[in-house]
């Protein structure tokens, strides 16, 4: 699975990719800079990697029939005025600030609970997550 997190200012993924069976298939970029509603946004995506692009690109509007979905997935929507999560359904529901997506988001959490940043949760999660792992990648809006 993965590892992303938000803490209000910056928002990190690990790069691990892996197959069904958990076996370790290489890196890939999770977070994405995007246009969603018709302003800048970074999209952190979880679960099914290609299930998740094909939702970034009807949510940027370059899709324009609603696909539907058997495999999970979740994305982390960014934005200047609010952070959202969106499923399988495609429907945006607030995120708070901060936050956490993907199978290392328990130790993440835990990170953020003990005042860490993102970039340092999403370390701390690769140590103890076996599904995360790879190269740290950090964005911001203004990137």
């Amino acid at each position: 699975m993965t590892t992303i997190v938000w803490d209000g200012k910056t928002l990190c993924a690990d790069s691990l990719l892996s197959d069904t069976g958990g076996m370790r298939c290489g890196e890939i970029p999770k977070i994405v800079h995007s246009r969603y509603r018709k302003k800048p946004a970074l999209i952190g995506v979880t679960g099914s990697y290609s299930a998740a692009f094909r939702a970034v690109l009807w949510l940027e509007g370059k899709v324009k029939e609603k696909p539907e979905f058997t495999e999970d997935f979740e994305l982390l929507i960014v934005q200047a005025d609010m952070t959202s999560f969106v499923g399988r359904d495609l429907s945006p529901y607030p995120a708070p600030t901060p936050c956490e997506l993907g199978s290392g988001a328990p130790k993440a959490l835990d990170a953020l609970t003990l005042g860490l940043n993102a970039r340092e949760a999403v370390e701390l999660a690769i140590k103890l997550d076996c599904m995360s792992g790879g190269t740290i990648v950090e964005k911001t809006l203004e990137d």
